[in-house]
């Protein structure tokens, strides 16, 4: 499956603003492999940003991201 993606963020280096607060869908690729390693969706009120920065970027995440990974939002 082939997917066109837009502003990729580099795991180690994203800061909470990098990402809108606009609802959409989100893709974890692994920058070595090339591969989609998690989709999920943002449908709150801040969207995208509360999504991804609470449930996958805090220091309290469930979900633990290699660095080497980027974020598609």
């Amino acid at each position: 499956m082939d997917f066109e993606f837009h502003n990729r963020i580099c795991i180690k280096d994203a800061t909470r603003g990098d990402f809108p607060k606009t609802v959409g869908v989100y893709a974890f690729i692994n920058i070595g492999s090339g591969k989609i390693e998690y989709i999920g969706s943002a449908t709150g009120k801040n969207g995208l940003r509360n999504r991804i920065w609470n449930q996958h970027l805090n220091s309290s995440s469930r979900f633990v991201l290699n660095p080497s990974e980027y974020v598609v939002p």
